[in-house]
C-alpha cells in the first residue's frame, strides 16, 4: 500500500500525519489513532505493525522534532525548549502534540466523531496515557493498546499517578498533587498492556533514564524541568525515571476499581485479565519473558531484539484488533496461540478466529445407587468461550446447578455420579 502523507499547521510549525482508509469509516464506525516510538517514521510503524492492513479507518501521526529525531509530549527528555515554551507547563513545548492530535480530528470528523481507540510504542505509549487525559475528544476514547510502552516522570518509577489538570497531578498513592508524575490513562478507558522482561529502553521494573543523547543537547526543555542534570558529567545524573511496569498496572487497577478476572503463565510469557462490572472497565496485561523493546509478533528493521524468538510468542497486532474489535481486514495472523479469557473492551471474551465461543452449556448429572440409576439434566446460558472456566460467571452457575441435583438426587444407597458436560458450539 502506498501511504499519503498530510500534514496540518499547528502554532506556525507544519506537522505530518497519515490517512487509511477514510472512506472505510462505515466500518464498525471505529478509527485507530496510531502513535510510533522515539525516532520512528510513519512508514516504520506501519511496516512493523501492519496496522494499514486492517479495513478500518487508520491514522498514523508523526512525532515533532527532539532531541531523538521525532516523539511527543509525555517523552519528556526528548524535547527541545524554545521562544514558545512555557517552562512551567509541559503541555506547551514547542509544538502541542494533544492539539496537533485534535486537530487533525477536528478537520476529519467535524460532522460526527466516531469511536476512537489509541495504540503506540515506546515514546507514543507514553503520549496515549496523556492524550487520553486532554485531548477535548476524550469521552469518544473506547480503548488504548500499548507495546514496549515509555512513560516518564521525575523522583522515582513508583511516582505514578492520575492527570489532574493542565500542569498538576495527583498521586495514585497518597492523594497528593505533584507535577511530572508519571501518568496512568483517563479513568474508565479499557487498557491493553504488552511488556517484555529484557526490555533495555523502558525497562520492565522502571529505571533512572540517564540516556546521553536526551540531555546533551543545550535546548533540552526537560533540563528546566530535572535540575539534577548534569548533561557534562559521565554518567550522567538525572532525577528522571521510566516507570516499574507492574506498579504501573496496579495504578490502572487501583484507579479503576478492577477486579482479576483471570490470570495465566506459562514459560514464555503471563497474563491476567481485570474488569469492573459496574463501569465495564477492563484491562488486560502482558509480561513477555525475556522480549526487547520490540513490537510483539513483528520484525522491526531498525531493532535486533525483534528477530529474537521471544518476540514472537504472541501477535500484539492481532491481539488489539480482537481487544478493540476492528476488522482485521487484510491482517494476517503471525502468530496463532491466545491467551485463554482476556477481555475485549466491551467486556466480552477474546475468541481466536479459528474457534467460536460457546453459546449453550448442558450437563447431564447421572446417578449410580443399588436400584439403578437415575439423571437429571441442567443447563446455563453460553459461558463466550471455549472452555470450561471456574473463574467464568456462567461455568460457575453450570456447576451450582449440578450441585444443586446431586444432593437433589442424593440417596443412602448411592455409590457415585457421573457429570457429562456438553458445550454447544465450541472447538476445544
Amino acid at each position: 500500500m502506498s501511504l499519503v502523507i498530510s500534514d496540518i499547521t499547528i502554532d506556525g510549525t507544519k506537522r505530518e500525519y497519515c490517512v487509511i482508509n477514510l472512506n472505510n469509516l462505515v466500518v464498525n464506525d471505529k478509527v485507530l489513532l496510531c502513535f510510533p516510538g522515539g525516532g520512528q517514521t510513519i512508514e516504520d510503524f506501519c511496516q512493523y505493525t501492519q496496522f494499514s492492513s486492517i479495513s478500518n479507518t487508520v491514522i498514523v501521526f508523526l512525532g515533532q522534532t527532539s532531541n531523538n529525531g521525532v516523539t511527543f509530549q509525555n517523552a519528556f527528555p526528548w524535547l527541545y525548549d524554545d521562544k514558545n515554551n512555557d517552562k512551567k507547563n509541559n503541555d506547551k513545548t514547542n509544538n502541542n502534540d494533544v492539539l496537533f492530535v485534535d486537530s487533525v480530528l477536528n478537520s476529519l470528523f467535524s460532522n460526527k466523531m466516531p469511536n476512537l481507540f489509541l495504540t503506540g510504542k515506546s515514546d507514543g505509549a507514553g503520549f496515549a496515557m496523556l492524550y487520553s487525559n486532554l485531548s477535548k475528544y476524550n469521552t469518544y476514547i473506547k480503548g488504548i493498546c500499548v507495546c514496549s510502552g515509555a512513560y516518564f516522570g521525575l523522583n522515582s518509577q513508583y511516582n505514578i499517578g492520575i492527570y489532574n489538570s493542565e500542569n498538576s497531578y495527583i498521586n495514585s498513592n497518597n492523594g497528593m498533587i505533584v507535577p511530572y508524575n508519571i501518568v496512568i490513562p483517563k479513568k474508565n478507558i479499557p487498557v491493553f498492556i504488552f511488556h517484555g522482561t529484557n526490555d533495555q529502553i523502558a525497562y520492565y521494573n522502571g529505571a533512572n533514564y540517564v540516556n546521553q543523547k536526551a540531555y546533551d543537547s543545550k535546548d533540552s526543555l526537560w533540563k528546566t524541568i530535572d535540575t539534577t542534570v548534569n548533561p557534562g558529567s559521565r554518567p550522567i545524573t538525572t532525577n528522571t525515571y521510566t516507570t516499574n511496569i507492574p506498579n504501573f498496572v496496579t495504578s490502572i487497577i487501583t484507579n479503576n476499581n478492577l477486579t482479576q478476572y483471570y490470570s495465566g503463565s506459562n514459560s514464555d510469557y503471563s497474563w491476567s485479565s481485570y474488569k469492573n462490572g459496574e463501569t465495564e472497565c477492563v484491562l488486560n496485561f502482558i509480561t513477555i519473558n525475556g522480549q526487547g523493546h520490540c513490537w510483539s509478533g513483528h520484525i522491526e528493521q531498525t531493532i535486533p531484539a525483534s528477530y529474537y524468538p521471544s518476540n514472537f510468542y504472541l501477535d500484539s497486532t492481532y491481539l488489539f484488533i480482537k481487544f478493540a474489535i476492528l476488522d482485521q481486514g487484510n491482517y494476517v495472523q503471525t502468530v496463532s496461540t491466545v491467551p485463554n479469557n482476556l477481555l475485549t473492551y466491551e467486556d466480552t471474551i477474546i475468541v481466536p478466529d479459528n474457534m467460536q465461543p460457546c453459546t449453550k452449556m448442558t450437563a447431564t448429572v447421572v446417578q449410580t445407587n443399588a436400584d439403578g440409576t437415575s439423571s437429571a439434566t441442567v443447563s446455563s446460558t453460553g459461558c463466550g468461550t471455549t472452555k470450561i472456566d471456574s473463574n467464568n460467571a456462567a461455568c460457575t452457575a453450570l456447576m451450582s446447578s449440578v450441585t444443586n441435583v446431586m444432593t437433589q438426587l442424593m440417596t443412602s444407597t448411592t455409590s457415585g455420579f457421573n457429570v457429562d458436560i456438553q458445550m454447544e458450539n465450541p472447538t476445544s
